[in-house]
Order: structure tokens, then C-alpha cells, then sequence
């Protein structure tokens, strides 16, 4: 409590330190930028005085053209503005702008003298396209998220609209809310993903891969999803993902909306592929309401504004073979509150809230309802922005943030039972394995100043520099039933029991300070430069900690350690954009290199904790043939792991990812464009535990029999398979170092396309599609907490875990293609759709090996690789999801009635197949399939 303590007093005094000399931190904002030109003789206009209002018609800035005609405003929060351009002698000019957060809105035309004193207003559209793909395709505004039919969650909205980006479970229409997504994005790990909220780090620092927020739709303005080209700022090594949170409009306005999905409104879509394995039902919805209200206006006159937003889920749904239904619950809260000190300074805060309760955690086919978590996840968020205007080309913020997590899964009220497995099949019965109790903190200080400059029409120049500091505490406390885990086979014939050192209680701490800078160069307008850097310094230690008695464990104290793992890193980044002007539209031609250096997780120092939740796997002799476990019953000791036996390589390196790209995009007008890009990613010096403390002589090659995708033995797809018997002399000598294991590397090569086309009254078309490989080495099994190569699991343990383990990736689905389109039809009503296609998950068949060195087996090991060559893939995944809607002003109240249907087609493939050898692999049983067609009734209320 100390520490933290003088951490707030610390972070406080460099707070008024930096307010004092200048260091200025950003949110996220764009600019406008143009040129005014006479008409008619082509000459640049000056002292043309551009005056923006925003949505709401408030005028917010004023400016004026200078002598070559051009002006620039920085600072502009995203968001639709109107611009008027005026000056003697001229009539006055309108036109609308759309400004996207770190983009340039361009808006470049030309007036002409005032013909008769009638024509005082003229209406012009000037505005020019930005880049394709980082000013367009990655962000998503309200348009976005209000206007099609998706699960009112960002991870849904990635997956269904941001091409990139692969979920870890297919949701159709809400079915994983309560559910922090795992996201692949390239194909890539999803523990190297960032967060950020208004441009301030809120990645969970002990998972990184995870927000430390649970936002519902209605809080943001605008979700951006960076994933490759990073600017000097972001350190991931993966997408960013960023929240721009809804700020306050000039005039009181609210809006209520409110939806309705489940019973009686959906279809059925078992049939007979399923019935003849076994499904009853496939998973559906029972009643999932939810609604949204959000206010905001003026505070005393227009200085000050404000918003707030409170929303509600309640989701209950069926799943297959599983006797109880789970329900979900998100209670949401935001608060901002905008001020404007005076013209050149302006303060925002910000506060948010979430809490999330599971009935039952984890609850999937095979699980009884005993052995699932009731989960009650908290999260905080809290923002304080300062943001000076040195001039209308240079500002300067300074920011600060607590965010914060308190993931709490305890075991079902009264459980009597520890957990009992089966082993490779996965049915669980008792308790659940495993409880947690977590603290997530991260404070943050940031810092940024970004400059403008030109020169006519020689060149422009976008300085960018700032710094970020980051202090995160993380705190595990783990538990078990009575410190066991056990395990059947066959059957549920007792195998193998686990004995825990819980309760653990683990402290890590994580400090991280970055210093980037970037300059933008534009030359003759013909091409742009962009190069900068990110210097990173980054540092996991653990303090004093102390764990307390349990069933196999004693009291243990910790003296802490400093430095277990420290990194300084330096991460270049470069861009070229060259423009061509052809005869058919403008052609840009983009290029661009960078090296990331991969973020730290507070996780890592576990591995040098004795306190860190660790045990022993021995043989399970049951003797009384109870099959209950008392006592005495150890068998052999197979096996330990965990904390106490883990160290941390003094020479650990930094992993990094150098990406290479080539785009090329195309504007046929300013309503249809296309583009393509080619890219490369290659990450190197990945890091992994290896068991150290067993050497391979002591380990001798068997060979066994491999009957082959069929399952059956002696038949023409027999194979030889060598496998490895270990020495007994050495069971329970494991000790693993995490450390960077040589040629550990994942790969990604990739090719993506997209056309987009805008047309009067709203009207969108966009159509994307990527074809991909991702490679590299996963851990034993299938999921995407095993075949990740961003996740430290067993991969080095012996030579069984090796074999195969190099192919598909997780998130690898070859290829993928996203439609979504917006049209207006007669009677004032529009359909929106939604179409995405995924390749099928990658997975590997296993094979059970029994009968090695007497006390050994049995195990699985992997007798395919993951994916094409050799291995296999599901069933491809494709949702059709359809709305319907129309909009009524109610004088000043505009209606907004919707319906929406998810998996318009009631398809019903198989989205994860049985993959143990044997007759039901070689049948491709499905274990988890789509959920059948579901209408959802929704209403909105604008006012």
C-alpha cells in the first residue's frame, strides 16, 4: 500500500511538473487541411476565413488561407463538421467534412467571384480521399456501428467489418457477450494486441492480448484497428486497437435504444449430419435483451459540455450437453466531461465503469454445470486530458488514466468434490480445476506534441514526438478444491492426480517508459515521407509476496526479485507514398518497412517465482477402488511444474517482428476506390520454456503404429510414428527456463483487396477479401491457448511435444472475404447486410500412445501437422446477417425501428471437429457448431 502510495505521489509530481515546462500529452485527433483557389484565373486565394461548426451547427474554430491559398487545423476530434468558407467579393462556400482520428481531412476546391448579390451561398464538395486502408478500412465510426446488424460488442464489429482480424469464437448475434475476445489479426499471435482508450494504453499488463475495459458500442465515437504501417506511438507488436470515446455535443441531445433477441424468434438448424452424432440441439439463444441510454449537453452556457451513457445485456442461451442454462449479465457506465479554459486550452475527463457476472464460466458440451466458475469481472476506467493549442497548426496534451481490472471466477456454491478429467477428451465433473481472484492496475502518463509546417507549395512537414509512462501492478490469487486435479483414463478409470501448491498468491509488477518520435515529409505534394522510432524500455520485477498454507504446501514467503526480465529496445518504422495522377483516378503506391519489439507481460515473472502456482503429476494408485482420491494413493511422481521449478534465462532477448509491406490503392472517383496490399511478417527470438532439467539421453526413440486418419488398424493409411520413451530415473527432474529457444520463428505472407464505393443517400458497398499463410510452432492440441506461438504452454517439455508441432497457426483460415452494404429502397426504408466467409480452423489429429516406460503414459502426441500440408481443417464458416429499417422524425425525435436476422441461410457448419484418432475423427464429428437464424427487434430514440 506504501508503494502505491508514493507511486500516485510520484506520478502526481511529474503531472505538475510536465504542466509547468510544456510536455503535453494527445488524444487522439485529426486535422483539417486544404488549398482555395480562383476559379477562373487558377490563382491561390488568401484571407479566405474558414469557419467550422460541428454536428450540432456550433462554430468550434476559425481560421484564415494564407498566401498560397492553404490552411491547417490540428486538433479536430473525430466526427462529422460543416466548413464555410468566406471572403468579400465571393459568395459564401459550405461543405461537409468527415474527420477520422489521426488522419487528414482534405478539403481543396475552388470559388468564384459573386455573380448577382442573390447567390450568397453556394454549395461545394471539396473534400479528398484519404488513404484507403489507414484512414478508412481500419476505422469504424458510428455509421458503423449503428447503421448494420452486429452484435453490440467491438470484438463482433472487428470480426464482421475489419478484414485482418480472426475472433477465437465465431459469435453470431451476441452469443459470446460476457466474453473478452482472443483476436488473431495477420494470422498472428493474440497476446502481442494492444489497447488504447483516447490514445492511452489500457492493454492488460499481465495478458496483453486483452483490454482492461469491457465497453458496450454506445460509449464510443469512433474504433480504430491498426494492424500494420504503425505510426512512432504504438508499441504493439500486433493491431492496435483503439476507443474513441463519444464526446459531449454543444446542444442537449439524448438517445435511447433497446433490442430484443431469442424465444420465439429463431429458427432450428439441427438436422440429420448432426442428429446421427449424438446433438439434441445446437446452441441457441433463450432471451437476450438489451438496452442503451445516453445523454449529454451543455453545463452552464458552452464552455462546458458533457455525456454519459449507461447500458445493460442480459443474455441466456442453450448449449448442447450441457444441463443447466448459463446466464450473462453487463452493467455499463461512461461519463465525459469536455471544458474549454479558454482558446487555447481545453481539459476533458473521463470515468467508466463495467461489471460482468457469468452464472457459469467456461459452461461447454461435456462440462457438468459444478465444474464451470460463476464469474464477476470489474472494470474502472478513469481519463484526465489536457489539450493546449500553441497555434492552429501545433498542439500540445497532456494525459493521465488509471485503468483497471478485477477478474473474479470462484468455484459453484456447493461444490463437495475436487475436479475430476477425463484426460484428452476434456469432460470435467466436480469442481471446476481452477479459481481466481485478480487485481489488474495500470497507471499511465502521456505526453505529445504534434507540429505542422509548410512552405508553400514546396513542402509540409508533421512533427510528432512525445513520451509514455506506464506502471502496472498485477495480482493472482489461484486456488483449487482441496489442491487436486484429477484425471481418468480410460474412461473413468483413475489415472493421474495433480497436487497444487494453492493457495498461490502472486505479485508481479511492470514498468514500462517509451520516447518516440516521427517526422512526416511532404514534398511538392508528389510524395510523402513518414520515418520515426520508438525507444522502449521495459521492466517485470516482483516485490515481497507472501502465499498461504494449503492441502500440499506450506506457508511461503518471498523476498521479491528485481530486473527478472529487462529490455531496452529500439523499433524503427518507415513509409513511402508516392501519388500518380492517371488518366482514370489518382493512383497512390505505398511502402513501408518496421520493426516491433514485442510488448512485456507481467506473466513472464512468474517464472521466477517460488510463490507462482506450480505442482506434482503422479500416477493415481487407487487402492480401495473408490474412486475417490485419500491420501497416500501417489503413485509414481511423473512430473513437476509451475513456479517453484521454472527460472528465467539472465540473457532473455527481446522478440521482435520486422513487417514488410506494398500497397497499392486506387480512386476511380471519390465514391469508388480500391486498393491492394502485399505483406510480410516474420517474428524471430520467440520465447518458450524448455525442460532443462531433463536431457535428451535421457529420452530413446520408439516406434509405433499409426493407423491413419481412419482410425483403424491395418489398413492401407498405416504408418510407422516414433515417439520417446523417457528414463524413470529421471521422472520429476523437470525444471524449464524461459529463455529463446533456437530457430523458434512464426511467419506471415499475405495478399489483401478491398473495393469501396459510396453512392447518394448513404449508400456503402465494401467488399474485402484476403488469402493468407501463417506458420510457426504451437504447443500440443488445438485451441487457441495451445496453437499460438505467442503462448508459453508445454512445446518444450520433451521430444513428444515437438513432433509435428510446426504448421498452421490458430488463427490461420487461408482465406477469408467480407461484404457490407447500406441501400436505400423505396418508402424510406434501408437494408444493411453483412456477409463474411472464413476458411476452416486449422487442427492436427492426435494420437493416444500407451504402453511406454512402465508409469509413463498414457499421452497424446500430434500425428498430422495443423492445417495444409498433412493436417486438416473444419467445415468453412459463412454468416449471412441481414437488417432492415426505417427512420421517422417525430418533429424534433427521430425513430429508428429495426429488425435484423443473423444467419439469414441457417447454416450450421461445424466450427470445431473431434480430433483424437479413431472412427468418430475419421466421421469429422462436429464438437461446436454456428447457432441456428435469429431475428432480433430493435428500436432507437433520438432526441
Amino acid at each position: 500500500m506504501m508503494k502505491i502510495r508514493y507511486y500516485i505521489t510520484f506520478l502526481s509530481f511529474i503531472v505538475v511538473c510536465c504542466w509547468h515546462t510544456g510536455l503535453y500529452a494527445q488524444i487522439e485527433t485529426g486535422w483539417l487541411q486544404g488549398k482555395v483557389m480562383d476559379k477562373i484565373s487558377g490563382a491561390a486565394i488568401g484571407e479566405v476565413e474558414v469557419v467550422i461548426f460541428d454536428a450540432a451547427g456550433m462554430e468550434i474554430l476559425r481560421t484564415k488561407t494564407d498566401d498560397s491559398g492553404e490552411f491547417l487545423v490540428a486538433g479536430i476530434p473525430s466526427g462529422e463538421y460543416e466548413l464555410r468558407f468566406r471572403k468579400p467579393a465571393f459568395p459564401e462556400y459550405i461543405t461537409q467534412a468527415r474527420v477520422r482520428a489521426g488522419c487528414p481531412s482534405t478539403i481543396s476546391g475552388q470559388m468564384e467571384t459573386r455573380q448577382s448579390q442573390a447567390q450568397s451561398t453556394a454549395a461545394a464538395q471539396w473534400q479528398s480521399a484519404p488513404e484507403l486502408w489507414s484512414c478508412i478500412l481500419d476505422r469504424f465510426d458510428r455509421t458503423r456501428m449503428d447503421r448494420f446488424p452486429i452484435a453490440r460488442n467491438i470484438w463482433n464489429l472487428l470480426e464482421t467489418q475489419h478484414l485482418s482480424s480472426v475472433p477465437s469464437n465465431i459469435d453470431e448475434g451476441g452469443f459470446q457477450t460476457g466474453i473478452i475476445q482472443l483476436l488473431g489479426v495477420h494470422g498472428a499471435t493474440w497476446t502481442q494486441n494492444g489497447y488504447r482508450w483516447d490514445g492511452m494504453n489500457i492493454t492488460n499488463p499481465y495478458e496483453p492480448g486483452k483490454p482492461l475495459t469491457y465497453p458496450m458500442l454506445g460509449t464510443l465515437e469512433e474504433m480504430n484497428a491498426v494492424s500494420t504501417f504503425h505510426s512512432a506511438e504504438i508499441s504493439a507488436a500486433g493491431a492496435d486497437f483503439e476507443m474513441i470515446s463519444r464526446r459531449s455535443p454543444e446542444k442537449f441531445h439524448g438517445q435511447a435504444e433497446a433490442y430484443y433477441l431469442g424465444k420465439p424468434f429463431e429458427s432450428s438448424n439441427l438436422d440429420s449430419r448432426l442428429r446421427s452424432f449424438g446433438f439434441q440441439t445446437t446452441p441457441h439463444f433463450k432471451r437476450f435483451p438489451e438496452g442503451e441510454f445516453s445523454l449529454g449537453g451543455p453545463v452552464r452556457g458552452p464552455q462546458w459540455s458533457y455525456f454519459a451513457s449507461f447500458g445493460l445485456q442480459h443474455l441466456s442461451k442453450m448449449i448442447p450437453d450441457f444441463a443447466v442454462v448459463p446466464t450473462t449479465t453487463v452493467s455499463s457506465a461512461l461519463a465525459r466531461l469536455d471544458g474549454t479554459l479558454n482558446a487555447k486550452n481545453q481539459v476533458t475527463g473521463i470515468i467508466s465503469g463495467q461489471i460482468v457476472k457469468n452464472s457459469h464460466l467456461d459452461a461447454r458440451p461435456g462440462i457438468d454445470p459444478s465444474a464451470t466458475l460463476l464469474g464477476n469481472d470489474r472494470f474502472e476506467l478513469l481519463q484526465g486530458h489536457w489539450v493546449h493549442r500553441h497555434s492552429d497548426r501545433s498542439i500540445a496534451e497532456l494525459s493521465f488514466g488509471f485503468s483497471h481490472s478485477s477478474p473474479t471466477d470462484t468455484l459453484q456454491h456447493g461444490v463437495t468434490t475436487p475436479s475430476y478429467t477425463r484426460l484428452f477428451t476434456g469432460e470435467i465433473t466436480g469442481s471446476a480445476p481452477l479459481e481466481s481472484d485478480s487485481a489488474l492496475s495500470r497507471f499511465s502518463l502521456l505526453g505529445q506534441t504534434q507540429t505542422f509546417r509548410t512552405n508553400g507549395n514546396r513542402w509540409s512537414q508533421q512533427l510528432l514526438a512525445g513520451f509514455d509512462l506506464e506502471e502496472s501492478l498485477a495480482t493472482e490469487e489461484r486456488r483449487m478444491f482441496n489442491g487436486l486435479q484429477l484425471f481418468l483414463f480410460p474412461g473413468t478409470a483413475p489415472a493421474e492426480v495433480a497436487e497444487f501448491n494453492t493457495p498461490s498468491h502472486a505479485m508481479q509488477r511492470l514498468r514500462e517508459l517509451s520516447f518516440f518520435a516521427q517526422d512526416g515529409l511532404q514534398v511538392v505534394n508528389k510524395i510523402f515521407l513518414r520515418a520515426g522510432f520508438n525507444l522502449d524500455s521495459s521492466n517485470a520485477f516482483l516485490p515481497k509476496q507472501v502465499s498461504g498454507a494449503g492441502t500440499f504446501a506450506p506457508v511461503r514467503t518471498f523476498a521479491g526479485a528485481d530486473h527478472v526480465v529487462s529490455w531496452t529496445s529500439i523499433s524503427p518504422r518507415a513509409k513511402i507514398v508516392v501519388p500518380l495522377n492517371m488518366r482514370f483516378g489518382d493512383t497512390r503506391i505505398i511502402a513501408g518497412y518496421s520493426r516491433y519489439y514485442h510488448l512485456l507481460p507481467a506473466s513472464y515473472a512468474d517464472f521466477a517465482n517460488p510463490t507462482a502456482l506450480g505442482g506434482a503429476l503422479y500416477r493415481w494408485n487407487d487402492r480401495d477402488q473408490d474412486g475417490a482420491f485419500q491420501k497416500g494413493e501417489e503413485g509414481t511422481l511423473l512430473r513437476v511444474f509451475g513456479g517453484p521449478y521454472s527460472s528465467v534465462d539472465p540473457n532473455l532477448k527481446r522478440p521482435f517482428t520486422d513487417e514488410w509491406g506494398l500497397a497499392v490503392e486506387h480512386d476511380f472517383s471519390r465514391s469508388v476506390r480500391m486498393g491492394i496490399r502485399l505483406l510480410e511478417r516474420d517474428s524471430k527470438r520467440l520465447i518458450h520454456t524448455v525442460n532443462v532439467g531433463v536431457p535428451a539421453s535421457a529420452y530413446t526413440p520408439v516406434t509405433v503404429r499409426d493407423p491413419g486418419d481412419d482410425g483403424i488398424p491395418g489398413t492401407r493409411d498405416d504408418r510407422p510414428l516414433t515417439v520417446f520413451n523417457q528414463d524413470v530415473r529421471t521422472f520429476g527432474e523437470d525444471r524449464y527456463l524461459l529463455s529463446n529457444p533456437a530457430g523458434l520463428r512464426a511467419e506471415y505472407k499475405g495478399v489483401e483487396a478491398n473495393v469501396t464505393a459510396g453512392f447518394a443517400r448513404g449508400d456503402l458497398l465494401s467488399i474485402s477479401f484476403n488469402a493468407y499463410k501463417s506458420a510457426g510452432n504451437g504447443n500440443p492440441g488445438n485451441s487457441v491457448f495451445e496453437n499460438d506461438a505467442g503462448v508459453i504452454g508445454t512445446l518444450f517439455d520433451n521430444p513428444n511435444t515437438i513432433i509435428n508441432s510446426r504448421g498452421r497457426l490458430f488463427f490461420d483460415r487461408a482465406y477469408v472475404a467480407k461484404v457490407a452494404a447500406i441501400k436505400q429502397i423505396p418508402f424510406g426504408i434501408h437494408l444493411s447486410s453483412i456477409v463474411t466467409y472464413f476458411d476452416g480452423l486449422p487442427f492436427g489429429r492426435k494420437l493416444i500412445v500407451s504402453g511406454l516406460n512402465q508409469n509413463q503414459g498414457p499421452i497424446f502426441v500430434m500425428a498430422t501437422p495443423r492445417g495444409q500440408p498433412g493436417g486438416f481443417r473444419t467445415q468453412f464458416n459463412m454468416n449471412f446477417d441481414q437488417r432492415v429499417s426505417r427512420d421517422f422524425q417525430l418533429r424534433s425525435m427521430r425513430m429508428t425501428l429495426m429488425l435484423d436476422i443473423f444467419n439469414l441461410l441457417n447454416l450450421n457448419k461445424s466450427l470445431r471437429e473431434f480430433d483424437i484418432t479413431g472412427p468418430l475423427f475419421a466421421q469429422r464429428k462436429p464438437v461446436d457448431v454456428e447457432n441456428p437464424r435469429a431475428f432480433r427487434f430493435g428500436a432507437r430514440f433520438s432526441f
